[in-house]
């Protein structure tokens, strides 16, 4: 009894849930779509033509109103009627007219007071409501004057603070070059940042984010294990989920309407990395991975890829981080005398791979995720980092006017040269605002099919390639650690 009772309740409880995420898609699609009929309104009553046209077009439907009324004791009006331009004037003037009084209706409906517009002939109200500074007889234009329409993206980030402070200034720092050239679609991008530390807070986040109907659009640099969990939430409320650094094949679905991912996937950087240590001229080949779905997923991916060039894997071994043994390991890698070496993991115990590596003395190139191009890496393995390569989907070194200029606003405005981080994060708002453009509009769901529509596209970390699936190919680039810092290599 007591179990059906459990299960009714939790039936009415995934219902009401559905229901209220239908509900938010519906209603943050309605707000995207008044928001772009808004700024169109306001757009068209800054244009220079608008007072001259709203004139002509009053003065035209006054006289066509009078000559339909009194067409007999007005002979002007014969002339007026037989003007080869009237037929023309009407047309003309019968589009802005519709246009004007949507754009009256749609500003009317943002007012608090909108009710007070049913009693507009009232004396005693319009005097009373003159009080608190509202007139009535405003015009619509002049009362859309006053809206401060925006475009809102949310960014939720995770990791170690530089890594995060250098995502965020890549962001901002696209924002702010959008915003200062006139923005999109007739305004302004608002930014609203999130941090989150662990799988708790980013379903925290995620939840607030999809509360607020007004934002249309995450940037989402959570890693995969999180961000699987949290583009259910963003998928269900119709918010558009930009993935800009979680890259497990089953981050995206074939069922996901609202989210795609600007970084190519697990299978494609195996793919990649395979022919790297082939060109390299590599013959046998040691893998070592961490147990987790995201280092497996590329080691196993990676593994298979070696395969087909005729690349031997002559050590292959996969640990978990609390019974972890680098001296038992490394000394079984050398006894095989491989060509190099592949680790796919995360910072913390690569750098202390690379660092055990030295100390004993083994002289073996090391390549690794694109998980590892961090400071934290650095700092971590010191010196022991000098040689390492790691994949990348950022090449610094690029002459695309795309990059230069980006460098030299980068480095202008923060004195330092940016990193994939950065050039991810930049490319990630430049992306969005190609998008709105393209489709004349901030509704998620049209952003989002014009992504897997879009061929092609060019940013600072070079070209995008949509796979019409919701994911992306681009080029990858490899970068070996001199002199404490990550470099392109020149291939």
């Amino acid at each position: 009894m007591f179990k059906c009772v459990f299960y009714f309740l939790m039936f009415i409880s995934l219902s009401a849930c559905r229901e209220d995420s239908l509900e938010s898609t519906k209603n943050r699609a309605f707000l995207a779509n008044a928001n772009d009929l808004l700024a169109s309104c306001k757009t068209y009553s800054q244009t220079e033509n608008f007072f001259s046209d709203q004139k002509l077009c009053g003065d035209f439907e006054y006289q066509n109103k009078e000559c339909a009324t009194f067409l007999e004791t007005k002979p002007e009006c014969t002339v007026f009627l037989n003007d080869p331009s009237y037929v023309k004037v009407k047309y003309l003037c019968s589009g802005i007219v519709i246009s004007a009084n949507k754009c009256s209706t749609l500003v009317h409906e943002r007012l608090w007071y909108k009710w007070a517009f049913y009693f507009q002939d009232n004396v005693f109200l319009k005097n009373t409501l003159r009080w608190f500074n509202i007139d009535l007889d405003k015009k619509w234009n002049a009362l859309l004057a006053d809206f401060n329409l925006k475009i809102k993206i949310a960014v939720i980030l995770q990791g170690e603070v530089k890594d995060v402070e250098e995502e965020f200034q890549g962001i901002d720092l696209a924002v702010q070059q959008i915003n200062t050239e006139g923005g999109v679609l007739g305004r302004m991008i608002e930014l609203k940042k999130y941090e989150a530390n662990d799988l708790n807070e980013s379903i925290m986040v995620a939840h607030k984010i999809a509360d607020d109907t007004s934002t249309v659009a995450v940037i989402n640099g959570l890693n995969s294990d999180i961000a699987r969990y949290t583009a259910r939430i963003y998928e269900s409320s119709g918010v558009l989920n930009l993935i800009i650094f979680a890259t497990n094949i089953d981050v995206i679905n074939s069922d996901m309407n609202y989210t795609f991912r600007m970084i190519p996937d697990n299978k494609y950087f195996a793919e990649k990395t395979a022919q790297f240590f082939n060109k390299q001229g590599y013959k046998k080949v040691a893998i070592l991975s961490e147990r987790d779905s995201y280092s497996e997923e590329l080691s196993n991916a990676f593994y298979n890829n070696l395969l087909q060039a005729g690349i031997e894997v002559n050590y292959y071994k996969t640990f978990s981080e609390s019974k972890v043994n680098f001296i038992n390991i490394i000394s079984e890698i050398n006894e095989k005398m491989p060509d190099a070496i592949y680790y796919s993991g995360w910072i913390e115990y690569a750098s202390n791979f690379v660092i055990k590596l030295k100390k004993m003395n083994v002289h073996l190139p090391v390549i690794g995720t694109d998980s590892l191009i961090s400071h934290k890496f650095l700092a971590l393995a010191g010196g022991a980092a000098e040689g390492f390569i790691a994949a990348s989907v950022y090449n610094n070194k690029s002459t695309d006017f795309h990059n230069t200029n980006f460098l030299q606003l980068y480095k202008k405005k923060y004195g330092t040269n940016p990193t994939m981080l950065a050039a991810q994060s930049y490319d990630s708002v430049k992306l969005l605002m190609i998008l709105m453009t393209d489709i004349d509009s901030t509704i998620p769901a049209e952003i989002a099919s014009r992504s897997k529509s879009l061929d092609s596209w060019v940013g600072v970390s070079g070209k995008f390639q949509s796979d019409k699936k919701g994911g992306v190919k681009k080029d990858i680039f490899f970068k070996q650690v001199s002199f404490g810092e990550f470099h392109a290599i020149d291939e």
